[in-house]
């Protein structure tokens, strides 16, 4: 047999595999097989999806709100524990540790309240701590603050500090009526005066380190000092009215050519002065016992030159440069003083109505 009738027998055997189903099986085939999506069910059969997604993800969504919820009762809970011990330890033991006055930094807690406004405890503290360091550093009896014998010294400090930041919540308040603005460059300008008169330079490296041996201070706690200070002094220009009279009605006669030495024993306040023409002696730029403001005018002059009138912490001035030597000069001054602004700030303090937080004992 060839070879060609042998592969015809061996095919011949082999029976084709049957592609077709019988009826039966078609319709079981159909009844099995995924349904067909059309334009019609799309919608039907994309709910079917996201519904088996849904077992999945909710219990995920609900993890999260969960963890978010119980996070933030925590949060509260730390909060409102803090505040509760940090007003136990400001309010009824009265602490004045470091650790005080951080939370007091932090927190705005109250001290006192003066009609509608309150006072920081904070003011109270930064105010504790000043003088807290000078009694420890440079007390020259060595009273110790910590010790039995110190404890009447403390409660006098604590007094007058609670004294203090009240007046000063005062004088802020009559500034703001009467719009007296103290700016950063006033600030920066008295800033330059303590380094001329202090040698310090531009340094402010130097001038913390002064600070902080000095009062414990940084440079933002001099600001702040400075600005208090200069409210107090900015007042009494528009609450003391007469003062301001007389000091315009001597720069009148001045300038209707009254001689410096009878304006200075008519008008000036300055009892060591008056009697002798107002000279006051030869300065230089670094005297660190004259207002910034003083100096300033008296090295705007030339010699024999008469000023305006001249504000500093003293009170007005009109000056006269007798002599100019080198770096130094002769100067005269009538002195008009202010009355005593703490004493019209206590006169304002008893006519308003005050609650305080804490008793000191």
């Amino acid at each position: 047999m060839s070879a060609k009738s042998k592969r015809k027998s061996i095919t011949s055997k082999l029976k084709k595999p049957n592609l077709k189903l019988k009826k039966a099986d078609r319709e079981s085939v159909d009844d099995t097989a995924a349904p067909r999506i059309t334009s019609d069910t799309v919608a039907e059969h994309r709910e079917e999806v996201l519904s088996g997604a849904r077992r999945f993800i909710y219990p995920l969504q609900h993890g999260r709100k969960r963890v978010v919820i119980v996070s933030t009762l925590i949060v509260a809970a730390v909060v409102v524990g803090s505040v509760v011990l940090s007003s136990l330890l400001l309010y009824r033991y009265q602490s004045t540790s470091n650790f005080a006055y951080k939370v007091s930094q932090v927190v705005p807690f109250p001290i006192s309240k003066i009609d509608d406004e309150y006072v920081s405890y904070e003011d109270y503290l930064f105010e504790l701590s000043y003088s807290f360091f000078y009694y420890q550093n440079y007390d020259q009896e060595g009273v110790d603050i910590d010790s039995s014998e110190g404890d009447q010294l403390t409660r006098e400090l604590k007094i007058q500090a609670l004294e203090k930041i009240k007046l000063d919540a005062i004088a802020r308040k009559l500034a703001d009526e009467n719009d007296i603005v103290i700016s950063e460059e006033q600030i920066t300008k008295q800033i330059d005066t303590l380094r001329n008169q202090g040698g310090i330079g531009d340094s402010d490296q130097a001038l913390e380190e002064i600070l902080r041996s000095s009062y414990n201070w940084g440079i933002s706690d001099l600001r702040r000092t400075i600005r208090l200070q200069l409210i107090r002094q900015s007042l009494p220009r528009v609450l003391d009215t007469e003062t301001v009279k007389s000091a315009e009605a001597a720069q009148k006669e001045l300038n209707d050519g009254a001689k410096f030495a009878a304006i200075a024993e008519k008008y000036s306040d300055d009892q060591l002065t008056k009697e002798a023409d107002g000279v006051i002696g030869k300065i230089s730029r670094t005297d660190a016992a004259l207002p910034a403001e003083f100096i300033d005018a008296a090295f705007a002059l030339d010699e024999g030159e008469i000023s305006g009138i001249v504000e500093s912490r003293f009170g007005l001035h009109i000056m006269r440069v007798n002599k100019i030597e080198g770096d130094e000069r002769e100067v005269a001054h009538v002195l008009f003083q202010y009355f005593d602004i703490d004493e019209v700030l206590r006169g304002e303090l008893k006519k308003s109505t005050v609650d305080d937080y804490i008793t000191i004992e």
